[in-house]
């Protein structure tokens, strides 16, 4: 019974010790999916122009863009 308790409690530190690291690894990968959604938008918006469109305004229309 002894060397299952302390295998039991071997178990739960290295359970702990894996939680710890897990959580650090969840905000690495979070800090790196922000830095990757930043870059990619900034690629993104280089292309991009911004147009103002009003009632009336003649468009020319891409027929294979649907």
């Amino acid at each position: 019974m002894v060397s299952d308790n302390v295998r039991e409690m071997g178990d739960r530190k290295a359970f702990a010790q894996k939680f710890d690291k897990m959580s650090v690894l969840y905000e690495e990968v979070v800090e790196r999916l922000h830095k990757a959604y930043e870059k990619s938008s900034q690629n993104y918006n280089l292309r991009r122009r911004n147009v103002d469109l009003n009632a009336g305004d003649f468009v020319w229309e891409n027929p294979g863009a649907f």
